[in-house]
């Protein structure tokens, strides 16, 4: 009888420690994965954003899309200011959705940490003064062409 409720148990223990094993190959990244190695840890949330901008931006761009979408994924399944400021900084990057950007930093602005509501606040700032400079951009280009067609126009009426 003391065989019959082995196997099982055996079993059942070889499952839990298969299961168990898997579990230590899911790739979890560390807190700040975006610190270099030996580099001390920022002495707030808000410096940890600035080292993870820095980190950000230096990757290639197929990286820069893992990583917007791994933070993309962390905003979803754990809300907070941080990961907000962390998917705005990301999105900020030449070639992101700035004004995603402005939206995320923009929810985070109210953030309790002063240092965190102020990195937010100066985001949101920073994103909204170059989404009017692109906009200004577009117009200076528009106008140009605009005056280029003119130009063209009364070169050709000046011919005839």
């Amino acid at each position: 009888m003391t065989i019959v409720f082995r196997k099982p148990a055996i079993l059942l223990l070889s499952c839990a420690v298969l299961m168990l094993g898997g579990c230590a190959h899911v790739n979890t990244a560390p807190a700040d994965y975006w610190l270099k190695p030996g580099q001390s840890a920022p002495s707030s949330r808000a410096a940890s954003l600035t080292l993870y901008f820095d980190y950000v931006r230096h990757l290639p761009a197929e990286e820069q899309q893992g990583e917007l979408e791994r933070v993309q994924q962390l905003v979803d399944s754990a809300p907070s200011n941080f990961h907000s400021l962390q998917y705005a900084l990301a999105l900020s990057l030449p070639g992101g959705d700035l004004k995603k950007a402005q939206q995320f930093a923009e929810a985070a602005n109210a953030d309790p940490d002063p240092e965190l509501a102020a990195l937010a606040s100066f985001l949101s700032i920073e994103i909204a003064e170059r989404l009017r400079l692109e906009g200004e951009a577009k117009r200076a280009a528009i106008d140009a062409r605009r005056a280029d067609t003119e130009a063209k126009r009364a070169d050709a009426e000046a011919k005839r």
